[in-house]
């Protein structure tokens, strides 16, 4: 293992260019992150009975390149535009050792994973800022594009066993099964992912007649994501019924060499399902109104406004029965804010305010695609029935300044869900173990810091 090393390069100027200031940064930077990490896990039944004991061994690889350039160009003292571009390339190689007992199956278990996965961001952004006069009325703009491309190559599982009630010195087994494979034991994993946002948005900033404090803002955003993902499932399994005690013994680096890949020993197999891809999509359009006034001179602050969305989601894939699944849904929703700091003295405020939220699942958590997770050993199911999450939040606040960047603050707040996304867990017997998401009634959460 070589070394962990991040190599930075920066570097930056500014110009005149027909009377007006031209400012360029540009960043060049890679990092590599070599860790062992162990890690212990442990899984139970709701009685409370023990599932099983792991104790695992992570080698982690973590690569990322990056690049800047960023430009931004000084009409005058009040109009500017910046064009703003990144670069990230990630790499994440993982192989991991298991050994433990799983105790629902009444067995010993070496299990091996061998992980890789590249991710891609390419992100550009146009943004703009002109101050119309000189009343301070504002206008702000920005364009972007970004492309998101995640790749796994190649993601390979292997497990071995031994029984409960075998001799120690007895060797453990690899666990190939007969007829149907089953890559979560002794299989590979294929997927590419590739999306695609592009997002847009206004901002005005009116001063109210007579006042440098007191402003109305008003803005229109829009937000496109297109996804498209694709996966393979292979696993092996015994070309006949029966192979030779000898090969299921062998060391996993050389058990599935290619000379065992014959009419006597093992054979690869696709096990890919209709809803191991997906196409997704979303589209949320809207607009905000806002006012920021002063009161009482500059004793109390309102802030207040509301928050209008139009968000559709799209999903088309299939079901594990071969169910199509072509979610289209629309939600409209008024989002409502309003803040009040009063002025105590010149040290001191006490903040009060409301807002109205909502989280969305992801295409992810919609999508009835089926994961193993190695490190959970259980699988990830999405689930397309989900609702958006809505959040009735409550916060109060007082805060004392000393100077010096030092204050005290104490503060409460309060969050009301409703429909919101739980993971769930559910067991088929025989090892088998699902993570699924679902919406619950309703959801509390309060505090104090």
């Amino acid at each position: 293992m070589m070394p962990s090393s991040n190599l930075q390069f920066s570097g930056g100027n500014t110009f005149n260019v027909g009377g007006m200031k031209l400012g360029v940064i540009a960043a060049l930077s890679h990092q590599n992150q070599n860790r062992i990490i162990p890690v212990e896990r442990n899984d139970f039944n709701i009685d409370k009975t023990q599932l099983f004991a792991y104790e695992d061994v992570l080698f982690r690889k973590q690569y990322n390149t990056g690049a800047m350039f960023n430009a931004t160009l000084g009409i005058n003292s009040r109009n500017k535009i910046s064009f703003n571009n990144l670069l990230t390339i990630l790499g994440d190689d993982q192989y991991t050792e298991r050994n433990g007992h799983d105790i629902e199956q009444t067995r010993y278990i070496r299990a091996y994973s061998m992980y890789y996965t590249s991710t891609s961001l390419l992100t550009s952004q146009l943004i703009g800022e002109h101050e119309l006069n000189k009343s301070g009325l504002l206008l702000k703009y920005a364009l972007s594009h970004s492309d998101i491309r995640r790749n796994t190559p190649s993601f390979r599982r292997m497990t071995y066993v031994r029984n409960e009630d075998s001799d120690p010195s007895e060797p453990y087994i690899a666990y190939i099964p007969i007829g149907a494979p089953s890559p979560n034991f002794a299989g590979r994993f294929y997927s590419d992912q590739i999306e695609k946002m592009n997002t847009g948005r206004v901002d005005l900033t009116i001063p109210l007649r007579g006042s440098d404090k007191n402003l109305i803002k008003v803005g229109a955003f829009g937000d496109i994501r297109q996804r498209a993902f694709d996966a393979r499932v292979f696993g092996y399994t015994y070309a006949r019924n029966f192979v030779a005690f000898e090969l299921l013994t062998q060391d996993i680096s050389q058990i599935l060499d290619h000379k065992n890949i014959n009419e006597n020993g093992f054979v690869l197999k696709e096990s890919t399902n209709p809803n191991d891809s997906y196409d997704a999509g979303s589209q949320n359009f809207g607009g905000y109104l806002m006012g920021d006034h002063y009161f009482m001179g500059d004793k109390l602050r309102l802030i207040g406004g509301a928050r209008f969305e139009s968000f559709q989601q799209t999903l088309n894939t299939t079901e594990f029965g071969g169910k199509p699944v072509d979610l289209n849904s629309r939600v409209i929703d008024v989002l409502p804010s309003l803040s009040l700091v009063y002025k105590l003295n010149e040290k001191s405020n006490f903040r009060m305010s409301a807002s109205q939220t909502v989280v969305r699942p992801n295409f992810r958590e919609l999508a009835p695609f089926s994961f193993y997770d190695f490190g959970l050993a259980a699988a990830i199911i999405g689930n397309p029935d989900l609702k958006r999450t809505k959040i009735t939040n409550l916060d109060l606040r007082y805060e004392q300044y000393f100077g010096s960047n030092q204050f005290f603050s104490v503060s409460a707040f309060s969050k009301r869900f409703k429909d919101p996304v739980e993971q769930i867990y559910e067991t088929l017997g025989a090892g088998t173990r699902n993570f699924l998401f679902r919406n619950v009634d309703g959801a509390f959460n309060y505090g104090a810091e």
